[in-house]
């Protein structure tokens, strides 16, 4: 049985660790990897949300969240900006790379933010992933695989494979 599993493999003083408040947005909120703090942040409020017995105070807090990381996908073919100012809830493109995002960062967001329309009943979460996903379609290559990476800031599509190592941790 789930619960019986999930007993194992949560604490006993689960309960304990609860805060009465979670703040996710300190100060203007700064500028974060949009990747990042999806699968961190919003990925660990709805792992403490179905791990509780589906304690609100963490889904309250992961729609606040996801709602601030929406701006991202507000560009013209919804691949989303690479950077988000939670504060100001205002997607920013990375200027380090042109206007070139990596496919697997863009790609991996559908589990959160599907899970999240899952529960809440609003779709806006699921849209914003699933035209990701057409745009990823979209830009596989001739040989069937998905480029590394996609640029997203002309009207044109393009794509790239590039054999160096990326580092999608902390992100350069």
């Amino acid at each position: 049985m789930v619960s019986t599993t999930l007993s194992r493999l949560v604490p006993p003083p689960f309960e304990s660790t609860r805060a009465d408040e979670l703040d996710c947005v300190r100060g203007d909120g700064g500028l974060r990897r949009g990747f990042q703090t999806t699968i961190r942040v919003l990925g660990g409020l709805l792992s403490a949300y179905a791990l509780s017995g589906r304690d609100s105070l963490y889904l309250e807090k992961a729609v606040d969240l996801a709602d601030r990381i929406m701006p991202v996908f507000g560009t013209h073919n919804g691949l989303p900006m690479t950077m988000v100012n939670l504060g100001l809830k205002q997607g920013i493109p990375e200027t380090n790379h042109n206007g070139w995002v990596s496919t697997a960062e863009v790609a991996t967001l559908q589990l959160e933010f599907k899970y999240l329309s899952h529960i809440t009943g609003d779709q806006k979460y699921w849209n914003a992933v699933e035209k990701v996903m057409e745009v990823v379609r979209d830009a596989k290559m001739d040989n069937g695989l998905a480029p590394i990476f996609i640029k997203w800031v002309f009207s044109s599509l393009h794509a790239s494979v590039d054999l160096r190592c990326v580092s999608d941790i902390f992100g350069v």
